[in-house]
C-alpha cells in the first residue's frame, strides 16, 4: 500500500490486510495476501465505503482459497508427476491512495497472480463520495457537458500523436481504437488532476504497461 499524504480534517485510513499460506499434504501451494483501506470514522460514507471493501476483499480471498487453490493443486501435483519442481504460486491485491480531500477520496487498486511463470495482472480504480459514500463517475470532473467523453478522447489523440512523435510505442491504429478501448471506470484522481489509463495490450504492446492519460481539473475543491 502506498499513498499521498493526508491533511488535518480528513478521515485517516489504516491498511485492512490478511495473509495466508496454502498448503497440499505439507508443502505450500499458494500465497495469498490482500490489503484495502478502512476508514476510521463512523460516518456514513466511511461505512458505505467500509463495507464495500470489505466485501470486495471476501471476494477475492473465496476465489483464492477456491478456484485457484484447486490449479494450484492440481500444477503441483502436475510436476511432481514429471519430475519437475514447484514454486508455490501467489496472489496479491493492493491499493495505491491517490487523493483525499475532506469531501472526496481517489485510489487505484491491483491484483495480480502469478502462476508457474505467468503473471497476470488487473487494475482498477475507485472514487468516492466522502459524504455518502457514492461512486463519483469521471464526467463530474470534466468540462464538456454532453460532449465530455468526444472533448476526452481527442485530447488523448493529441497527447498519443505528441508522445509517439517522442518515441512512445503506441500501436499505429491506436488513434482510431480509442472509442473502442475506453472504459470510463478507468481513471483517478491526484491533486493535479484526472488520470485515465487503458489496459495493457490496446492502445500499445503488453510490454508497455497500460498507457496513462493526465489532464488539470479542479478535483482538489471537490
Amino acid at each position: 500500500m502506498t499513498s499521498i499524504s493526508i491533511h488535518g480534517g480528513q478521515i485517516p485510513i489504516q491498511p485492512s490486510r490478511f495473509v495466508q499460506q496454502l498448503k497440499l499434504n505439507g508443502a505450500p501451494v499458494l500465497r495469498i495476501s490482500c490489503c484495502l483501506p478502512r476508514l476510521v470514522s463512523d460516518s456514513r460514507g466511511a461505512r458505505r465505503i467500509n463495507r464495500y471493501y470489505r466485501q470486495l476483499s471476501d471476494a477475492w480471498r473465496s476465489r483464492w482459497t477456491g478456484v485457484l487453490y484447486t490449479r494450484a493443486c492440481a500444477a503441483q501435483k502436475a510436476a511432481l508427476a514429471e519430475g519437475a519442481s514447484f514454486s508455490p504460486w501467489e496472489a496479491t491485491l493492493d491499493y495505491t491512495l491517490t487523493l483525499q480531500t475532506p469531501k472526496v477520496l481517489s485510489l487505484t487498486w491491483q491484483v495480480e497472480e502469478k502462476r508457474s511463470g505467468v503473471q497476470r495482472a488487473q487494475q482498477h480504480g475507485d472514487t468516492w463520495s466522502l459524504l455518502d459514500g457514492s461512486p463519483l463517475p469521471l464526467r463530474g470532473f470534466l468540462p464538456g457537458g454532453r460532449r465530455w467523453k468526444h472533448r476526452l478522447l481527442e485530447e488523448i489523440s493529441n497527447q498519443m500523436a505528441a508522445r509517439t512523435a517522442s518515441g512512445e510505442p503506441f500501436r499505429p491504429d491506436s488513434a482510431a481504437m480509442l472509442r473502442r478501448y475506453f472504459q470510463p471506470e478507468q481513471f483517478f484522481l491526484t491533486p493535479e488532476g484526472v488520470t485515465v489509463w487503458f489496459a495493457p495490450d490496446t492502445l500499445a504492446a503488453p510490454s508497455a504497461g497500460a498507457p496513462r492519460f493526465s489532464f488539470s481539473a479542479a478535483v482538489t475543491k471537490k
